[in-house]
């Protein structure tokens, strides 16, 4: 199991429009492609304005497919195109979970 986890900072009046499309647009795209959307969460410091996304796959190669599958897909760039100025930066781990 590989987990994406996305750190984003978020400009601080944009952080509810931002959740809202990652929940509702950014997720479903995820699943469609076979990816497993695990949530969204906000950073509750009032200092900090980040979202942070979890999403699984079953290997690194499902997340490389999945990942070439969505930027494949015709609701990719426009999505993209509306959440980059809501951005001041991003923040992309790989994650596995130790045995």
């Amino acid at each position: 199991m590989i987990v994406r986890l996305i750190i984003a900072k978020v400009l601080h009046n944009r952080i509810h429009d931002y959740t809202d499309l990652v929940k509702n647009k950014w997720g479903p795209l995820l699943e469609k492609h076979g990816g497993k959307f695990l949530g969204v969460f906000v950073n509750i410091e009032k200092t900090e304005h980040e979202v942070i996304g979890l999403m699984r796959f079953n290997s690194m190669e499902h997340q490389r497919a999945v990942t070439e599958a969505m930027k494949n897909d015709e609701q990719f760039p426009r999505l993209t195109a509306v959440m980059q100025p809501m951005l001041q930066r991003i923040e992309i781990r790989l994650i596995e979970p130790v045995e």
